[in-house]
């Protein structure tokens, strides 16, 4: 019995101890900058978006956060240098759904990176808002007459998408699948490409990024007719969210996140979630924000965690249900 006991403070005070530490290293943290490993490349609109909330973040860290932009591979490249790195909070990743979901799916091979095991997931930034636009002068007025064409059309009706696999592609055929508006799918190599061939009369449909937009917004050559997601957009109240529309429709998923390698140490996690949600609701980042068209995700890592795990499942029932092959 004291024997017992005695294992049991030892265990007590050796746990006490890991806790004491723990916090004392989130105390000292950081002592030297951050590297910030992303898939964005150079001066696209996550890359913007990410040194924009690295500055106030490095500010309240005490340290600067030093983006490294390294694209390629759907994102693979980025991702797989975060899951090598110490799991010590000098390494962090930004990253998008590409590689940590959506490849993980329709990937023949699957991902080599396993989202919720090789990585620590610290805090979504945002996400990507995303329009169903169509043609100035277009046939369709509003997305419920869209949808009621599709419907008794089966098939007539063509859209474009950002290319096979992307999140406008998994919208749509998430739309055809809850309501039965099936449209062709012409899949386009970027979102800007599928937005000029609305531009010039090729497609009648898209689905686009609000951020990249804006001068056709402007000048009156496109019409949002619908928001894809749960919600309307405060800037553009007249517009009906998806889910109005298409009862149990969800957001693919279109976030841009903050992740550690696996195994962050929890008061690291706790601290550097903490400044990055402080940036994020800073009025100056509020407004860039909704600039370059992204929503505030304010989720603790353990909602973050779930969302992924949701998204995953939801892609998977998408492509199951709609047999959208894999790809190599």
């Amino acid at each position: 019995m004291a024997e017992s006991m005695h294992r049991l403070r030892a265990g007590i005070l050796v746990s006490g101890l890991v806790t004491c530490i723990g916090l004392a290293e989130a105390q000292i943290f950081p002592s030297k900058p951050i590297r910030v490993i992303t898939e964005f490349g150079a001066g696209t609109g996550g890359d913007i978006f990410l040194r924009a909330v690295a500055v106030p973040m490095g500010q309240a860290l005490g340290q600067a956060l030093v983006v490294e932009n390294r694209p390629g591979a759907a994102g693979i490249l980025a991702a797989e240098a975060v899951v090598r790195a110490p799991a010590d909070g000098y390494t962090l990743g930004v990253m998008s759904p590409n590689a940590l979901v959506t490849r993980r799916v329709l990937a023949r091979a699957g991902s080599p990176v396993d989202v919720l095991k090789d990585l620590t997931p610290i805090a979504a930034m945002g996400e990507a808002v995303m329009l169903v636009i169509v043609q100035h002068g277009g046939p369709f007025k509003s997305m419920k007459e869209l949808i009621e064409y599709a419907r008794a059309n089966p098939g007539k009706l063509s859209y474009g998408s950002s290319g096979f696999g992307s999140i406008h592609h998994l919208a749509q055929e998430q739309v055809a699948m809850l309501s039965g508006a099936n449209l062709l799918h012409i899949p386009y190599k970027t979102g800007s490409d599928s937005v000029a061939a609305l531009v010039a009369g090729q497609v009648p449909v898209t689905y686009a990024i609000l951020g990249s937009l804006g001068p056709q917004l402007r000048a009156g050559k496109v019409v949002p007719l619908a928001r894809v997601g749960a919600t309307r957009l405060e800037s553009m109240p007249q517009v009906p969210a998806l889910s109005e529309l298409v009862p149990g429709f969800e957001t693919p998923p279109a976030w841009q996140g903050i992740f550690g390698p696996a195994g962050l140490p929890q008061p690291l996690l706790r601290r550097i979630h903490a400044e990055a949600i402080s940036a994020l609701t800073s009025p100056a980042i509020r407004t860039k924000m909704a600039d370059i068209g992204f929503d505030l995700i304010t989720d603790t890592p353990e909602e973050f965690s779930a969302r992924i795990s949701r998204q995953i499942e939801l892609v998977s029932r998408i492509v199951r249900t709609a047999k959208i092959k894999p790809i190599e």
